[in-house]
């Protein structure tokens, strides 16, 4: 997730044929404009030797590095002549966290950090991994708040769900008496997040799951990796 960029310039000199083929593919990594001059000044509109070439992303970028022979050859023989090729990339502005999170659909709950429940069933190992796509973890901080969690647990009324998810909570794999949650918070096994009579690691359950229960803060179920449930993600914006 990227904030606003600022402008850069980047100026080479001269490479071989070759190189210049991996110069066009590392310009891909480049965002939407690009001018080429062959001075060492700012490329001016309307200037002899001047190429500029806009492109609104990253695809049209690449189509056109990889599509356009006359573009290619200009970037070829300017750096075959030994001539210094300006390259000027005005990077837009990129959404931000907050509107990238707000899109896919997370809420952002008192405590600062950002919720979204997945419906769709995975493995622990899955769900961990679903949620590091938005630079996230499985629900931790807001899962030990009962507050929170009771607010989040009543957005997912009616989704389908019998409250079995995925939290951010992991049985350490040297001392089986410690369990540690994805934010780094340590918990045993005689916390008082466990159901009755759990944890009891009757199959190997080394990963830590809500369960609906009568009491209201004693929902935490261990049960194997393997199984797959529905997860809450949990991202924190630093």
């Amino acid at each position: 997730m990227m904030e606003t960029l600022k402008s850069n310039s980047i100026v080479l000199t001269a490479m071989t044929t070759m190189e210049a083929k991996t110069f066009c593919c590392f310009l891909l990594f480049l965002l939407p404009v690009v001018t080429l001059s062959a001075k060492t000044d700012t490329c001016e509109s309307g200037e002899e030797n001047c190429r500029q070439y806009e492109f609104s992303t990253i695809e049209e970028l690449e189509e056109k590095l990889l599509n356009d022979k006359e573009l290619f050859e200009y970037i070829s023989k300017q750096l075959e002549n030994n001539v210094e090729v300006n390259i000027n990339t005005a990077v837009t502005t990129q959404d931000s966290s907050e509107t990238i999170l707000t899109k896919n659909g997370f809420l952002k709950e008192c405590n600062g950090l950002w919720y979204k429940y997945f419906e769709g069933k995975k493995t622990f190992k899955l769900a961990v991994s679903q949620c590091e796509q938005y630079e996230g973890r499985l629900i931790s901080t807001g899962y030990r708040d009962f507050d929170i969690r009771r607010s989040l647990l009543q957005t997912i009324r009616g989704k389908n769900s019998t409250s079995r998810f995925w939290i951010g909570l992991r049985r350490d794999n040297i001392n089986t008496s410690l369990w540690n949650w994805s934010d780094g918070i340590q918990a045993t096994n005689t916390s008082d997040i466990w159901i009755a009579r759990e944890p009891n690691n009757r199959y190997g359950e080394l990963c830590g799951m809500n369960k609906s229960s009568v009491s209201k803060n004693q929902t935490v179920n261990d049960l194997s990796c393997n199984e797959k449930l529905a997860y809450f993600c949990e991202v924190e914006i630093k």
